[in-house]
């Protein structure tokens, strides 16, 4: 296995240096999560669950066990025994065949699968896979084979290889999201344990208070004596091993959601809620069983200390919030903001959950929602559901029909609860509620509320954006409705919304802006709409090229910059990073597009490759796309790179047909960096990935284009 990456090492010897061997191996871990059929979520929590058991493994002091192979035996035992979605969301890849063959992929039987993903993606050999899937080494060759029948024709075999090198490309874009501190549970507390024996000082002074002294003292041995302790104490450790049982069991059932078995695990709702905590717990038995051993006894009060940290951990999101109202954190951003963090990652689980279980049983929930509620006493609904709703109350979750999603949601209710989280949190971050209360915030292509609601939301997330950092699930979902409503209040996604039947701007939609504008120079949105309103007031609020060249993009880049104090650097021309390793110019940009003709027109003259130093990626891709369009051969070569194993540019040139591309189609390019010396680059057009290209940065640090690939429409 000297080729593999993924396991790099067995497990370390020390806790000291297990982050670095996650490290090195999470990513790879979750990349063949995706790979198996895993979501994005799921693949994040297979990662989490299996260095997890490696860590508890390595607090057991069980490293002796572990061999090359055992890292990946956890992760296929842990996908064996998942459900996959039928229906997955590729869009993660950003090109359409790679999304096609991904689906593919995931549909193939398991050992083909498992056999063409570790040969193809990790580099692993026949042996190791044999070993792994518990096969022969013969089978494992045919299970490849049969992979690529199914994936594409014998004779089309070379090109499928090349078509699976390209997703490889891909695969390994893709940013992680498994979260390092879930990992770690808490190491094992020492105890010393004191026995105390009492030894009686009264003399005896009459016989018969010396018998019963005698008597006394028998009793005292006996039950002092380490063999009783011990037996004591294994009884305690028989009933202490059914407290987590019984609380989950309790727990479901005040949920009203049915608990799944090790027979029926299909049909669970809450996937992960209390698997950490059963492993935590399972981590503490496992330890107070050693204690016995060592000792013949077990420290009682600490076991229940570490139990009631165990059960924290299952607290419901109304348990959650009932605390914050107790202890207030309106002075505490940073403790708010963590509150925030946990309370929405137990409310979406739970969210998911509910929406599952309604999802089974549509037309009864739609005939219940006739009046736009639900009363769970309905006779038309089966007790199943009648459970539920009464669980998802007790968390302020109520099933609520929402037009713009077609369906039938169980969303956080706005009320006096909410009422009361938002006043007990920061100021600052009171958009994270409005988050909960009122998605959606449009109703494509228009607003889902009145303009002064949806004034009064976006200024609220906005507030709250500023106040967070990025880096959860939680600040990109806030980042999202606020970038969506912005976008919405300009006209961005139906600008004839926006005009009257005179051709102006609507008296209505300028009152929202300038209200916008008007909050002040620190704030994003106020920045956009003062340069759209500005130009709109010199064209008699007929037109404004900001307007039309604004996206979502430039909201988040906006965003961005009044987090790191540089607003006054934003605007809508050129190139700008989206703060996510990524840049994008959005077309038509005259000035920008008079910057790539002109270094195509220096460049092409005498191929100076000092022209192209510090050149930006989407500049060099540019000119070789203005190259293809005027069958410039020679300065498409120059612009052309390779890597081992990839296309050689006369490789290349051999399938090539010249088609002209049709820029004043695209809306903008994207460059997504891979790392120092690769990265991707997107054409979108009429918010579609058309085209692209991967990008490679030579040894003289110049970016070329090592593959480019493209549909239509932006062709001719």
């Amino acid at each position: 296995m000297e080729k593999n990456e993924l396991v790099q090492q067995t497990i370390p010897e020390n806790v000291s240096t297990f982050e670095g061997w996650i490290d090195r191996n999470a990513n790879r871990i979750e990349r063949l999560a995706i790979q198996y059929g895993c979501t994005r979520e799921q693949a994040r929590n297979v990662t989490e669950e299996v260095f997890r058991s490696c860590y508890l493994d390595l607090l057991d002091q069980r490293e002796e066990e572990w061999n090359p192979i055992t890292l990946f035996h956890k992760v296929v035992e842990k996908l064996d025994g998942m459900a996959m979605e039928e229906s997955l969301d590729t869009s993660f890849l950003p090109f359409e065949e790679d999304r096609h063959l991904h689906e593919k992929i995931i549909h193939l039987p398991r050992d083909l699968k498992f056999s063409l993903i570790l040969a193809m993606f990790h580099e692993m050999d026949d042996s190791d896979i044999a070993a792994l899937l518990e096969i022969s080494v013969e089978a494992v060759k045919d299970a490849i084979d049969q992979a690529f029948l199914q994936l594409a024709k014998e004779s089309d075999r070379p090109q499928m290889t090349k078509q699976l090198e390209f997703l490889k490309l891909s695969y390994g874009r893709l940013r992680p999201t498994f979260r390092k501190e879930r990992i770690f549970v808490a190491e094992e507390l020492e105890n010393e344990k004191i026995i105390k024996k009492k030894t009686p000082k009264k003399r005896m002074l009459l016989w018969p208070v010396g018998l019963l002294i005698l008597l006394a003292l028998i009793v005292s041995s006996v039950l002092t004596s380490e063999d009783y302790q011990k037996k004591a104490a294994e009884k305690y450790l028989e009933r202490f091993k059914t407290l987590f049982e019984d609380e989950m069991s309790t727990r479901y059932a005040k949920l009203g959601l049915p608990q799944s078995t090790e027979e029926d695990a299909q049909n669970t709702y809450l996937d992960f809620y209390g698997r950490e905590a059963q492993m935590e717990f399972q981590n503490l038995t496992r330890r107070l069983e050693k204690e016995l051993q060592d000792t013949g006894t077990i420290n009682r009060k600490n076991a229940k200390e570490q139990y009631a940290a165990i059960s924290e951990t299952l607290a419901f999101p109304s348990e959650m919030l009932e605390k914050l109202i107790k202890k207030p954190l309106t002075n505490d951003r940073e403790q708010s903001e963590r509150f925030i963090k946990e309370y929405m990652e137990r409310y979406y689980e739970f969210q998911n959950a509910y929406q599952m279980l309604l999802s089974e049983y549509p037309t009864v929930i739609e005939q219940a929602m006739a009046n736009g509620e639900m009363d769970p006493e309905q006779s038309i609904l089966p007790e199943k559901i009648q459970k539920a709703v009464k669980g998802m109350r007790t968390q302020n979750i109520y099933p609520t029909v929402v037009p713009q999603w077609h369906t039938i949601v169980p969303i956080f209710q706005k009320n006096e609860i909410s009422a009361q989280m938002r006043a007990s949190l920061h100021k600052d971050l009171g958009g994270y509620v409005t988050l909960l209360e009122s998605t959606p915030f449009v109703d494509y292509p228009d607003l889902a509320y009145s303009y002064n609601e949806s004034i009064e939301y976006l200024l609220d997330m906005e507030k709250s954006l500023l106040a967070s950092w990025e880096g959860e699930n939680f600040y990109y979902m806030l980042e999202h409705s606020y970038q969506e409503l912005l976008y919405t209040l300009i006209g961005g996604y139906e600008p004839d919304l926006i005009y009257g039947q005179d051709g102006t701007v609507k008296e209505e939609v300028r009152a929202a802006w300038r209200t916008i504008a008007s909050n002040g120079g620190t704030s994003p949105s106020a920045i956009i709409l003062q340069k759209i309103i500005g130009e709109m007031e010199a064209n008699d609020w007929a037109e404004s090229e900001s307007q039309r060249r604004v996206t979502e993009y430039h909201i988040s880049h906006a965003v961005l910059l009044a987090k790191e104090g540089r607003l006054q650097n934003f605007k809508l021309s050129g190139i700008i990073s989206t703060g996510h390793d990524s840049d994008i110019v959005s077309l038509p940009d005259s000035q920008f597009e008079r910057l790539v003709e002109d270094t195509y027109e220096r460049f092409s003259v005498e191929y100076d490759r000092k022209v192209l130093r510090d050149v930006h990626p989407i500049v060099i891709f540019l000119m070789f796309i203005m190259a293809n369009n005027h069958e410039d051969i020679e300065t498409m070569e120059q612009l052309f790179g390779t890597l081992y194993g990839s296309l050689t540019f006369e490789e290349y040139i051999n399938g090539w047909e010249q088609v002209h591309i049709d820029l004043s189609q695209v809306d903008h390019v994207q460059f997504s960096k891979s790392d120092d010396n690769t990265g991707t680059i997107w054409v979108e057009t009429d918010r579609s990935t058309s085209a692209g290209a991967m990008m490679i940065k030579n040894l003289d640090h110049i970016w070329l284009v090592q593959h480019f690939h493209y549909e239509a429409p932006i062709f001719e």
